[in-house]
């Protein structure tokens, strides 16, 4: 995972912020005391790298090789899991810098009002993730039974909630002006 987490850092160097980010990130991670916890800040740091090289484009734009058939099937559902994560983050970026500030930027309310039925799916798949998660599943767990659609928007939701509640809770102005403006595209 360390060598995953690498290699995405890599292709977005680029990104204003990052190289914070993932500092303040390796402190958190220091704080693991046991596997389970460094496989789930792993996974969580993965698709919050995946989301946010969505939002800003892959560092030199890199010409994509040619791929057997198989292999480029599997390349386009990985691509469209991570759009529909993408989407679920930024929805919920939005709704709460929405909820928070009171107003968004019209490029960021129409990001909302284009994916209408994805923030209604969003909200059922967190009403299920919730209802599972009371009956003693892990969050982790109860978002994998999700099918595939509402799964890959949840990662991207909870992913989008720890990433802005963070940015508050550190009263970090400039995250939280990267994470909306990200999310107007």
């Amino acid at each position: 995972m360390d060598e995953q987490l690498a290699g995405i850092y890599n292709e977005g160097k680029h990104i204003p912020g990052l190289k914070a980010e993932q500092r303040a990130w390796l402190a958190e991670l220091k704080k693991c005391s046991d596997s389970a916890c460094l496989k789930a800040a792993y996974r969580e740091r993965l698709d919050e790298l995946n989301s946010q090289i969505l939002s800003f484009g892959r560092a030199g734009g890199k010409a994509e090789q040619e791929i057997a058939p198989k292999a480029q099937k599997e390349n386009e559902n990985q691509k469209a899991g991570e759009e529909l994560a993408h989407t679920g983050r930024c929805v919920v970026i939005n709704a709460m810098h929405l909820e928070q500030v009171g107003s968004l930027h019209s490029a960021n309310q129409a990001f909302l009002k284009k994916h209408t039925k994805a923030a209604e799916e969003a909200v059922e798949g967190a009403g299920k993730v919730q209802a599972c998660v009371k009956q003693g599943g892990t969050q982790e767990q109860c978002i994998n039974q999700l099918p595939d659609r509402l799964r890959y928007l949840m990662r991207g939701y909870s992913n989008g909630v720890f990433q802005y509640n963070k940015a508050k809770r550190e009263n970090d102005t400039a995250m939280i002006k990267i994470l909306v403006s990200g999310c107007g595209v």
